[in-house]
């Protein structure tokens, strides 16, 4: 119905009854088309996305609560399905293949259309590093009103915020062994993605992996203090 928030839905069969219905109804409102669908390896989407959801929310959930409430992000097999039922034509492209500063354009010379479109060189979408969403994530529990959550955004995607983080980059996992057990869970279905995209398995996704990395969602209280001496 549109009325429930998807990851409020209490089951997977509600859930993707519930999807099928919204592809059911945007078809009969558009008709016929093609439908591109972007995949980004689920380990990277899954940070990507809930950095996001902290940064322009007030969203506190813990990363692997996060992960829990919204699975049905990642099966991207099941979701290339739905759409599938509705649809005759759907496009599958990896991220890594039009990622980069013309990313607009990389993306619509991936589908055949060439339109004269120049690359911006302004960023439309800062994200915000690690350290800082966890800092965000513990305003977001507070009362403070949303201008200045708002506010205290901008400071911690700012140049000069980053420049006081530890040059090692952080994971939200809890560990290299939670990251790589949650992206091998979403090995057989890959594969068979890879196969409705036309793609060798080792194709759909980049592998590499950083090699130093903080991993965890929570910070040291010592640390967690310092950054909260630099937001003030």
């Amino acid at each position: 119905s549109g009325k429930v928030p998807p990851q409020k839905i209490q089951t997977p069969e509600r859930y993707w009854r519930a999807r099928d219905e919204y592809i059911a109804r945007f078809r009969s409102l558009i008709g016929p088309a093609e439908i591109a669908i972007v995949i980004r390896r689920q380990d990277q989407f899954a940070e990507s996305m809930y950095q996001e959801q902290i940064k322009v929310t007030r969203h506190s959930l813990d990363f692997a609560d996060f992960l829990e409430n919204f699975w049905f992000h990642f099966d991207y097999t099941a979701q290339v399905r739905a759409w599938k039922k509705h649809f005759s034509t759907i496009h599958i492209i990896p991220f890594d293949r039009i990622k980069g500063d013309d990313i607009t354009g990389s993306f619509l010379n991936h589908i055949g259309i060439d339109l004269p479109i120049a690359p911006s060189s302004e960023a439309k979408n800062v994200s915000m590093p690690h350290d800082g969403v966890i800092l965000k994530r513990h305003l977001n529990k507070s009362d403070l009103p949303d201008s200045l959550l708002a506010r205290a955004a901008d400071i911690l995607v700012s140049p000069a915020f980053r420049a006081q983080l530890p040059a090692i980059r952080r994971s939200f996992f809890a560990s290299e062994d939670a990251r790589r057990n949650f992206l091998s869970s979403y090995d057989a279905t890959n594969a068979e993605l890879a196969a409705m995209a036309g793609l060798a398995a080792d194709d759909l996704f980049e592998s590499k992996v950083a090699k130093s990395l903080h991993y965890g969602d929570q910070l040291p209280p010592a640390e967690m203090d310092r950054l909260l001496a630099l937001l003030g």
